[in-house]
């Protein structure tokens, strides 16, 4: 059997709390417009609590690498429940989208500004 790896503090503070249970808005992280982003669970409850890199593809409709290169810099948090495994938890992927949609907005009020 298998040791459980967890490679990001999103995974360790996540993993042990039912989705149900979660807040249905939670304040995550400052963007780099330095305002909270706040994530709604609830638009992710369809989600399995731990998403395959391929259903995250699938959901975000973006590139196998795109998501490899998202978790290998640290952006979009995992876990390896086994050496040839990786899972992301659903509030890590609602976390990583909300960011993107943060970043994607600063800078389109930087283009226009």
């Amino acid at each position: 059997m298998g040791q459980v790896g967890l490679d990001s503090t999103c995974a360790q503070t996540h993993v042990g709390t039912p989705l149900s249970d979660a807040a249905p808005k939670r304040p995550l992280r400052k963007s780099s417009t330095n305002h909270p982003i706040e994530i709604d669970l609830s638009a992710y409850a369809h989600l399995p609590r731990l998403m395959t890199p391929r259903r995250v593809e699938q959901e975000s409709s973006l590139s196998k690498g795109t998501i490899r290169r998202a978790i290998q810099s640290g952006r979009l948090k995992s876990v390896k429940p086994t050496p040839r495994s990786r899972r992301i938890p659903v509030e890590c992927f609602a976390a990583w989208i909300e960011w993107m949609k943060a970043e994607a907005s600063h800078d389109d009020a930087l283009a226009v500004g």
